[in-house]
């Protein structure tokens, strides 16, 4: 995930914490698109550390 994220440490423990896919996503996402959904809620943690997703994010 740090590949796609470009964050290290804590920085990518908190994002992780933050925006974890559910395992339903997970058993049926491509890993094409589950790089795309890393990259964009990277993004959008950049811009906002303190939000969390939602639970149908």
């Amino acid at each position: 995930m740090s590949t796609v994220t470009g964050l290290k440490g804590d920085s990518l423990m908190q994002f992780t914490q933050a925006y974890t896919p559910s395992y339903g996503m997970l058993r049926t996402i491509n890993q094409e698109d589950l790089i795309m959904w890393i990259s964009v809620r990277a993004k959008q943690w950049r811009q906002n550390p303190a939000v969390r997703m939602k639970e149908n994010e």
